[in-house]
């Protein structure tokens, strides 16, 4: 296959390919993220009894004796709002500011760089709950280490888009340094049935029949412990799609290029690839490609790098859960104590 050729159909290359080709893609792809996602099942673990310790959730314990005291302090909880409260990302109306490079000595430059200014802080306003999402990445991020940001053009919507990623929602690959040196980065997103029908018309996605009912697949943390459960799965459930930003050499070359694929996780159907790359990214040596420079979709944020060099940071969650965990037994010892002295 000519890269001219996939460059050309932009919208969707796996047009262009057979059944058994989109198949192959299809069930390498899901099982590439259930390796990645297993690799770090001891941090997502970890991840989560932060969240609920940040969260207070308390749960019924049956020793000493059934419902014992169970007090949870919100040491983690006061550390995150003390940060959000703390930390000034924009200050002004002005998001985005422009820095001059070299002589300019009659001003264009300079208001061509405020000019530029001006309207990419416009941009960003225009986002859809770019200013709330900040403000929910500034309280989680101190909890969790790490978070990210996601920023595409949305050609069904017609608009740029920043959206805010958790990292639970965001699996790497084993050997990933970064997000973006990532050899394989995989974006778990949900798709109600409604915004399938919308991409597959407007040309995005193949139009594959999807006639069973999704399985959820209860990555919704938060629910849980805000006092909420998982409804029974009906045809508006969201199915689970697995975008994987990753190399493959569609064209037997020998060279891997960067795409993007999206796939069914419960099917392992392919909807979606298209290349992560553009004419001006492909570098030529005497008529051969020597590398492409793939483009970068997701921006990570960290609270406190690995010292060990991990790609994924250290949170109050990791450095501050085991003396959350201190506090709460040493509080619950003395109510406990406290009740067999009254009895």
């Amino acid at each position: 296959m000519n890269i001219k050729k996939i460059l050309q159909n932009e919208e969707n290359v796996a047009k262009l390919l057979d059944e058994d080709e989109l198949r192959k893609i299809g069930e390498r792809v899901v099982k590439d993220f259930e390796k990645d996602k297993l690799s770090r099942k001891a941090w997502e673990d970890r991840t989560e009894d932060a969240m609920k310790l940040a969260l207070q959730v308390a749960e019924k314990k049956t020793y000493p004796w059934p419902n014992a005291a169970n007090v949870k302090y919100p040491l983690l909880t006061i550390s995150a709002v003390q940060f959000a409260s703390r930390v000034e990302l924009f200050s002004g109306p002005d998001i985005v500011r422009c820095q001059v490079e070299g002589f300019d000595p009659d001003g264009r430059k300079t208001d061509r760089a405020v000019r530029i200014g001006k309207h990419m802080s416009y941009q960003f306003r225009r986002m859809p709950n770019w200013e709330e999402d900040n403000d929910r990445m500034m309280h989680a991020l101190p909890i969790l280490g790490s978070m990210f940001k996601k920023s595409y053009y949305d050609s069904v919507m017609e608009k740029n888009i920043s959206e805010l990623i958790y990292p639970r929602d965001l699996v790497f690959d084993y050997y990933a340094k970064d997000v973006d040196s990532c050899y394989r980065k995989t974006h778990i997103i949900q798709l109600t049935k409604n915004q399938i029908v919308e991409r597959q018309r407007a040309g995005i996605y193949l139009k594959h029949e999807l006639k069973d009912v999704p399985t959820p697949d209860g990555r919704s943390l938060g629910s849980a412990f805000e006092g909420l459960e998982q409804p029974e799965n009906d045809e508006d459930t969201p199915r689970v799609f697995l975008e994987q930003h990753r190399y493959w050499d569609l064209d037997d070359d020998g060279y891997q290029e960067p795409y993007i694929m999206t796939v069914d996780k419960e099917t392992a159907q392919v909807f979606r690839i298209v290349p992560r790359f553009d004419k001006k990214g492909i570098k030529r040596k005497k008529g051969e490609i020597v590398c492409i420079d793939s483009e970068e979709y997701f921006t990570q944020f960290i609270f406190i790098p690995d010292p060990n060099g991990g790609n994924l940071g250290i949170g109050f969650g990791h450095l501050q859960g085991p003396i959350n965990e201190v506090a709460n037994t040493l509080i619950n010892q003395l109510i406990d104590a406290g009740t067999l002295s009254n009895l």
